[in-house]
């Protein structure tokens, strides 16, 4: 479920698409059979959360709906059927699968409409509108809640979207199937060990500090234990800790701003570049240089399995690691017992927004240098807000005159942004599909609190949905509370790279390392760095040669989303 792996899936079927021939496809779509089908078939991209919890999904909602003659078949499983999916889908003559739980395809597909079904504006997938703006269906078969959209993050409804070249389509066409949400998993036994506990590491260069008085005198001691285990995909893990960061410093209004391509002043036509120079982007990408260090790594790591490195993190060998909350079924099956050592943290809060709120109060640190008073502050004040006893007002009483209410205000809010990917496995209904009564009905049970029982029994996350009735937490195992802290208190904000409607983003994949070469691969690149003693790729390279880039590029950006003069 990594991300980079998901980018590969995602260029690989775009490739597919691009290669067809679409041969077949010609003439009106596939209008045999019946159409109001009592029997869904489904096809899902499982990976690292498993397959348990479509199949139980379906063997409930079977039972529950027995009378009616209603039937969910999961008829394939498995990574590959992301291709088979794009096979499927663009051959509406030949494909008889109703939902889709795989990668996100919305995009891609929607923008080949008009080639596969042969007619202006008939979308290949499904509007889910209609499904957004009803309740969901539980076990007694009640409608429970208000619509499902209003559980749901607003930031959802951007990254369910269509924003492409074709015109007309402003429904809504996926459904999140995972959490995907993404962090630092923790092993507080071993830091334990070390005289630390997590209440020490709720800022950036705390976290740090523990880090170095974890790392061994010898980083080639294999038999150590090391603060951080390195896979060869940790830089697609660093990616999720950097939007946190990033959001952290800029606040979520500004993160969201940037993948708009909104400027702070003037239009996104004259000025949209300068989101690439936002300064959080630069704080963020000097706390991950600070974490690419490899001696806090053991000997090899770079060419490590990914999963090998989080089997370090239980077996208490490394301390902390970057990763996403399919974990826990990852490693499931191999290590039942010590699964039990691991929890996910709250992203600690960036040290450089204690220099940027000047919690001191003094005009004698340098902007662009560390504050150790300022970082005190801050983690009094993120303790505080961890605490959640006080009002921002009584927490600034308690600090000197640099801290008002206002400034503990964004305190809190930074505390509680966490990052998903929610949209990048989604799932969809084919437009053509001859049973949308029973498939959205299906959608419908897995957003009720049964549903998501289920869910969160199978996977040991939840989805990116509020419950109708919050369910007993008391019997949840450590690494699922520490999720559900993580994602569901007052303070928790979703943060995420999905939910964009600029077609600079959509058109053109204009991220935020757009340069080709060593920097598009940032996060390994600082790593390498480290490894060869070398200073050829920092935070700061990184930072001004791709703002550098875009800039000198915007006309060319501009042009290729339709958007020049």
């Amino acid at each position: 479920m990594k991300k980079n792996r998901l980018k590969a899936a995602v260029c690989a079927l775009v490739g597919l698409c691009a290669l067809f021939t679409f041969a077949g496809c010609g003439g009106d779509v596939w209008k045999e059979g019946d159409p109001e089908s009592k029997v869904c078939e489904v096809k899902a991209v499982i990976q690292g959360y498993g397959d348990t919890w479509v199949k139980e999904m379906a063997k409930e909602f079977n039972a529950v709906y027995a009378d009616e003659g209603y039937e969910v078949k999961v008829t394939e499983t498995g990574y590959g059927d992301a291709i088979n999916a794009v096979n499927d889908m663009i051959n509406p003559k030949k494909c008889t699968t109703d939902i889709f739980f795989g990668f996100s395809l919305i995009q891609e597909l929607m923008d080949r409409s008009r080639s596969v079904m042969k007619k202006d504006g008939v979308s290949i997938l499904e509007d889910l509108s209609d499904f957004y703006n009803s309740p969901a269906i539980g076990m007694d078969k009640k409608e429970s809640g208000g619509s499902i959209l209003s559980r749901m993050s607003p930031e959802i409804k951007d990254g369910i979207s269509y924003n492409g070249r074709q015109q007309g389509f402003d429904g809504l066409y996926g459904v999140p199937w995972q959490g995907g949400t993404t962090g630092w998993l923790a092993n507080p036994a071993a830091l334990a060990k070390f005289g630390y506990t997590l209440n020490d590491i709720v800022t950036t260069d705390k976290f740090v500090a523990v880090c170095d008085a974890i790392a061994p005198a010898n980083p080639l001691d294999k038999d150590a234990v090391f603060p951080i285990a390195f896979g060869k995909e940790t830089g697609g893990y660093w990616e999720y800790v950097f939007h946190t960061l990033y959001s952290q410093y800029e606040g979520a209004a500004k993160y969201k701003d940037f993948w708009d391509c909104v400027p702070e002043s003037g239009t996104t036509a004259e000025n949209g570049y300068t989101v690439f120079e936002n300064r959080g982007i630069y704080e963020a990408l000097k706390v991950i240089q600070q974490f690419a260090n490899l001696d806090y790594a053991v000997s090899g790591s770079l060419q490590m399995e990914y999963t090998a490195a989080q089997a370090r993190v239980l077996l208490g060998k490394s301390v902390f690691m970057s990763a996403g909350d399919w974990v826990y079924k990852e490693m499931e099956a191999h290590y039942p017992d010590e699964i039990a050592n691991a929890v996910t943290i709250k992203t600690p809060v960036i040290s450089a927004l204690g220099v940027k709120l000047n919690l001191s109060g003094e005009a004698s640190h340098a902007e662009d240098q560390p504050c150790p008073e300022c970082d005190n502050i801050l983690a009094g004040i993120v303790s505080d807000v961890d605490a959640d006893i006080l009002s921002d007002a009584a927490i600034a009483a308690k600090y000197g005159a640099g801290v008002t209410a206002d400034k503990v205000a964004v305190i809190r809010a930074s505390r509680g942004y966490f990052y998903s990917f929610y949209s990048g496995t989604l799932g969809v209904i084919p437009s053509y599909s001859n049973a949308k009564t029973v498939a959205k009905l299906f959608l419908k049970f897995l957003y009720s609190d049964d549903g998501m029982a289920i869910y969160r029994n199978e996977t040991h996350v939840d989805l990116p949905i509020a419950y109708v009735n919050k369910p007993d937490t008391s019997g949840d195992p450590a690494y699922l509370k520490s999720i559900s802290e993580k994602v569901n208190s007052s303070n928790s904000q979703l943060v995420s790279s999905d939910a964009f409607k600029s077609p600079l983003r959509t058109l053109v994949g204009l991220g935020v390392f757009p340069k080709e070469g060593a920097d598009a691969y940032v996060y390994g690149s600082l790593a390498y760095s480290h490894s060869r003693g070398q200073a050829s790729v920092t935070a700061k390279s990184v930072f001004e040669s791709n703002a550098a880039y875009v800039k000198a590029n915007w006309g060319h950006y501009l042009n290729s989303a339709g958007m020049g003069k």
